[in-house]
């Protein structure tokens, strides 16, 4: 098993990895992986995925985790999270952004185990022709966890006939005195806004196209290196209009 102890750009071949890193690190998947986090002061990870068709990460949270995944290839991903938030005031937050062409799924697992611990996921999903997508969100808030915090967001914009989508958000709470709540939405853009666009002069793929570059480009308000910022901004502008989303 790779282990990663200090924080930095990393190529990953390896098919495990452990990090213990404080501060910012980036990962740029060449291949499937399980990843190991132990977050115990104040970690920020940032996921690229240029190669992996199944990616696996566990979360192990005593101080604050911030995880980024980005993944544009439009290739197949199984993708899975689960993560413990153990100490109080433990907090964990998920932002992935992905295009999806072919077969899709993402789980995110999330369990409070302590008083004033807090939780947000948002999953921003493009979806094109024929693709298969789902997402299952599921956070629990164990007994005796109170003033703790729970969010859920997925965002799945579609273009196309699409073959299936799924979304499923899972809040189970166990504890009266907590916050949680959940957001979703699903499919095109509504012919109002399309209409209301079309009037600056913009056709329906040049539309199409601007949504979808500003669904995924939400991941980029979590990233402060500029170099990795700009890197994932090209990745969108390039994929977004190689791809078409028609």
């Amino acid at each position: 098993m790779l282990e990663i102890v200090k924080a930095g750009n990393y190529r990953i071949t390896a098919e495990q990895l452990q990090i213990r890193a404080d501060g910012e690190t980036v990962l740029s998947l060449q291949g499937n992986c399980d990843i190991s986090v132990i977050a115990n002061t104040k970690t920020k990870i940032h996921v690229v995925n240029e190669g992996a068709e199944k990616l696996r990460i566990t979360a192990e949270v005593t101080g604050n985790l911030l995880l980024t995944l980005a993944s544009f290839s439009a290739a197949d991903l199984a993708f899975e999270l689960k993560a413990n938030l153990w100490e109080n005031g433990a907090r964990i937050k998920v932002v992935t952004a992905s295009i999806s062409a072919y077969t899709s799924a993402f789980s995110y697992y999330v369990d409070h185990h302590n008083n004033h611990t807090f939780s947000e996921i948002d999953s921003y999903g493009v979806c094109l022709s024929d693709c298969d997508y789902s997402c299952q969100l599921s956070c629990k808030i164990n007994p005796g966890c109170k003033d703790s915090e729970a969010y859920q967001n997925t965002r799945v914009l579609t273009a196309g006939s699409i073959k299936k989508i799924k979304v499923l958000p899972i809040l189970e709470m166990a504890e009266n005195m907590i916050k949680a709540k959940h957001a979703c939405s699903i499919g095109r853009l509504a012919e109002e806004q399309q209409y209301y666009l079309a009037s600056f002069g913009l056709d329906e793929l040049q539309v199409t196209k601007l949504i979808a570059k500003g669904y995924l480009s939400n991941i980029l308000q979590e990233i402060e290196t500029r170099d990795l910022k700009e890197k994932l901004q090209e990745q969108i502008e390039g994929k977004v209009n190689e791809l078409c989303l028609m």
